[in-house]
């Protein structure tokens, strides 16, 4: 019985720390990135609090649409990390330095509002637009709810 225990212990460690990466099965979240800077921007989506995975390379003035996995408990601007841009507030932080490089803005009828507390729905859509400047911005179109 000894013997069987530790092998079962051994995949079932192994399976929770691979189930965290991949995280449920959902539909991914796309990124539609507009990069109107003349630099490379580096796009990484966070995995753990500091582990941080490549998605892709955005150059200097052009338009490029990355996906990333859905995650149930992570906000908007928890998602990605930038390199390449300017650090703007999330409108999350308490006086610490903004520990991502874009804020995030939910939109609804065409009027756009900063926030902090965004959780993304499976199979997002979004806009990060990163100005002249290096500032980043991440745009949610919320949809129209069932009428009323």
């Amino acid at each position: 019985m000894k013997r069987l225990a530790i092998p079962t212990m051994f995949m079932a460690l192994a399976a929770c720390a691979t189930a965290s990466e991949a995280g449920p099965e959902a539909e991914p979240i796309t990124i539609r990135v507009d990069n109107m800077t003349s630099r490379v921007i580096t796009v990484e989506r966070y995995i753990g609090s500091t582990i941080a995975r490549r998605v892709g390379l955005v150059n200097g003035q052009s338009q490029r649409v990355l996906t990333i996995p859905w995650h149930p408990s992570r906000l908007a601007h928890q998602l990605l990390r930038l390199e390449g841009v300017a650090r703007v507030a999330t409108g999350a932080e308490t006086g610490a330095a903004p520990a991502l490089g874009y804020g995030v803005e939910e939109c609804y009828e065409g009027v756009c509002a900063l926030t902090g507390a965004l959780h993304l729905p499976p199979g997002a859509e979004v806009s990060l637009v990163i100005d002249t400047r290096g500032v980043a911005r991440m745009y949610y179109n919320r949809p129209a709810g069932p009428p009323q």
